[in-house]
């Protein structure tokens, strides 16, 4: 019998998560520019604090920061819910990220240990390709960036480990106490998806592990009603505040589902080209905070992602809960229509551990020092990656200081530069702006939480898939000024759209926008609006 054979020291293991989730937690809190940050640089994190507040006030499943204050159709009420208990005991936006920059790395942090735990008590596997594959994701750059902000990823991340967990313990819980286990693996998975909307890639990967496992027909219904009850309620629930309304006409506002390619005779050929610029995308981004060559980085990602489909499909039967859930989120990654390096950093640790167990039984079948050479040049690539990661950080405060684009587009420049934004902004709308104003603007919901003004986007985002709000230039700006008695437009983000609306509505009606600045230095693409209803109208309705 070889050492590999014997059962693992637990304690041992235990104290290893421990040191292990205790070093994520500091390098999160030492790493990230949390305290330069202001929510609402990203449009989900600004959103998700709206709700938070919006539920905590006692004002409903609603967007507070639009005009109108519409109900909330797109996004699941967990996180939100969780924002909103947070927004009770500490009572102003300021105290609610100052409290998720100590909430958040201790949830990732506990993550970590989950996964280290799982893979070396419950899987054997060796520490070096767990600490590559699975943990270290979890302390690049980009990840430390996005959990110092009000996203979901965090707690969507602990869930899925947390199934994973539970689904384990089903596996070898005794047949007399199996079934309360795995009602307590429908209930993670339900959490887990009403936290974060891509969690739905559990319920079919428990399903698959359920009818691929000799579960009785009780065990079955029991965990099914467990994970569809609670989504369904949700979802009820979520119709009923949508009927009675009102609902925001933004393309960003709607359900997921409106998102979605339709069918037709182009549908093959445009979820092809989203696919493949979806590849390109994330092999670029990623390959940038893996390497300073980035083509090289680009090969590492290529090889990491393929080999983890290769074991989802090679580990179906044996493995379907992990397997199916983390091919699942692949393809929803890829078949999304737009490419966001959050959504592939929320796979990675998962797909990651998916990864080293399907290296396992190849590296049992190399010699003591082979293996021992293995863990070694790991733990190698895991410092030169995070070595890479200092030079990240490094080249976004340089960038963001000396106001050119840096080496690398990561969500440590945007959110520094779009902190600096939403800062300037709200300073400038707080002094010369009244307080009932209306303001067509870029990140809304930011500036709404910096400045009690209520918005409208200027750039909403859009998929892929459907026809463009600025297909005819100018509508968008048009209807909006007359449905919305808009009073102000500011263009922070100068993307075409909103760019040839302005140009639009000023050439066709004239005297419409006028500059709204109030000092020579301010921008120019900032407009006090005075509505002409009849020209307006022309142009809403071409």
């Amino acid at each position: 019998m070889t050492s590999r054979t014997l059962p693992r020291p637990h304690r041992t293991v235990a104290l290893e998560c421990v040191a292990l989730a205790c070093s994520v937690i500091l390098l999160h809190r030492f790493s990230a520019f949390a305290e330069v940050f202001l929510v609402g640089g990203l449009t989900d994190d600004g959103v998700y604090t709206v709700l938070g507040k919006a539920l905590a006030e006692g004002k409903g499943y609603h967007s507070l920061h639009l005009v109108g204050t519409p109900v909330q159709a797109k996004y699941p009420p967990g996180f939100p819910w969780i924002l909103a208990m947070v927004w009770r005991a500490t009572g102003s936006v300021e105290n609610v990220l100052r409290a998720v920059r100590w909430l958040h790395p201790v949830i990732v942090g506990l993550t970590a240990a989950l996964l280290w735990g799982l893979g070396r008590a419950r899987w054997r596997l060796d520490r070096g390709p767990l600490l590559l594959l699975a943990v270290l994701p979890l302390a690049l750059d980009a990840t430390i960036q996005y959990t110092a902000i009000p996203l979901a990823e965090p707690w969507f991340v602990l869930g899925w480990v947390c199934v994973l967990w539970a689904w384990e313990a089903a596996e070898v819980a005794p047949d007399d106490s199996r079934l309360p286990v795995l009602v307590l693996v429908g209930m993670l998975v339900a959490g887990t998806t009403l936290i974060r909307a891509q969690g739905i890639v559990l319920v079919p990967a428990v399903a698959a592990g359920l009818f691929l496992r000799r579960h009785t027909r009780a065990e079955r219904a029991a965990t099914f009603a467990a994970m569809l009850v609670p989504l369904a309620a949700c979802q009820l629930y979520l119709r009923a505040l949508v009927r009675a309304g009102p609902v925001a006409l933004l393309p960003d506002e709607g359900a997921y589902s409106t998102w979605l390619p339709r069918l037709g005779e182009q549908l093959p050929r445009s979820v092809l080209a989203s696919v493949l610029d979806n590849v390109r995308d994330y092999l670029s981004s990623l390959g940038g905070y893996l390497a300073a060559l980035r083509p090289l980085g680009a090969v590492i990602v290529a090889l990491v992602m393929l080999g983890t489909v290769v074991a989802g499909l090679v580990f179906a039967r044996r493995r379907p809960v992990i397997s199916v859930s983390v091919l699942g989120s692949v393809a929803m990654l890829l078949l999304w229509p737009f490419s966001q390096d959050r959504l592939l950093l929320a796979i990675l640790p998962v797909g990651g551990m998916l990864l080293a167990l399907a290296l396992e039984p190849l590296t049992v079948m190399l010699p003591e020092r082979g293996r021992r050479l293995l863990n070694m040049g790991s733990m190698v690539a895991v410092a030169l990656i995070l070595l890479r990661q200092m030079d990240i950080r490094r080249d976004s405060l340089d960038a963001v200081a000396q106001n050119h684009a840096p080496r690398v587009m990561s969500p440590t420049y945007g959110l520094l530069s779009n902190s600096r934004v939403i800062a300037t902004a709200s300073r400038w709308i707080r002094l010369h702006t009244a307080p009932d104003a209306r303001i067509m603007i870029d990140m809304p919901a930011g500036i709404f939480l910096y400045t009690g003004r209520q918005t409208m986007p200027a750039s909403p985002t859009e998929s892929r898939f459907v026809r463009s709000e600025f297909a005819e230039p100018g509508r968008y700006l048009a209807r909006h000024i007359l449905d919305d008695s808009l009073t102000m437009l500011i263009i922070l983000d100068h993307q075409p759209g909103i760019m040839a609306d302005a140009k639009a509505v000023k050439a066709r009606c004239p005297g419409v926008l006028r500059w709204g600045g109030v000092n020579e230095d301010d921008p120019p693409d900032m407009y006090r609006i005075t509505p002409d209803a009849n020209c307006l109208r022309r142009i809403a309705r071409q």
